[in-house]
């Protein structure tokens, strides 16, 4: 892991988030190479982490409410049961990723590369997966009730029990 993150980068950014932006600072690690970090339980939402590397990270549980996340790595990441709720992950990478129970409602994942990704159960309602390519995936489970589908890839992908698929 060539950077990190800093406790004062994280404070600030719970400032921020917790005074609306009135004090502290947003949180902007754009392109930084973070793989292998463990941000387990960790709140990131409204952050800039566009083009970030997340690869092999650790992730359960963290939250990523309406962070920008357009074209991040998190191939091989651990992501179980962490919120991505409006988040941008358009172009993000997310191959061989665990995100079993993870919360995507309204996210943007256009795009995006989720080639065997655990998906169990997780929840994509009103997102936008156009052009998303969750061939070989595990979707078992999950909600795309609302999402916008066009181009969807789903070859191999296992979709038993999964709902809203059109």
């Amino acid at each position: 892991m060539a950077d990190e993150l800093s406790s004062h980068e994280y404070h600030a950014h719970n400032e921020w988030l917790d005074s609306n932006g009135a004090s502290g600072e947003q949180l902007n690690k754009a392109g930084a190479d973070l793989s292998g970090a463990d941000f387990t339980g960790k709140t990131l939402d409204k952050a800039n982490l566009s083009g970030v590397n997340l690869s092999g990270a650790t992730l359960i549980g963290t939250d990523f409410n309406g962070a920008d996340l357009t074209g991040a790595n998190f191939s091989g990441a651990d992501c179980d049961g962490g919120e991505f709720k409006d988040a941008k992950l358009d172009g993000a990478k997310l191959d061989g990723a665990r995100f079993s129970g993870g919360q995507l409602d309204g996210a943007s994942l256009v795009k995006a590369s989720c080639v065997g990704t655990r998906l169990q159960a997780a929840s994509f309602t009103n997102g936008d997966l156009t052009d998303a390519d969750f061939s070989n995936a595990d979707l078992d489970g999950a909600n795309l009730t609302g999402a916008k589908q066009g181009g969807i890839k789903l070859e191999g992908a296992a979709i038993r029990d999964i709902r809203g698929l059109i």
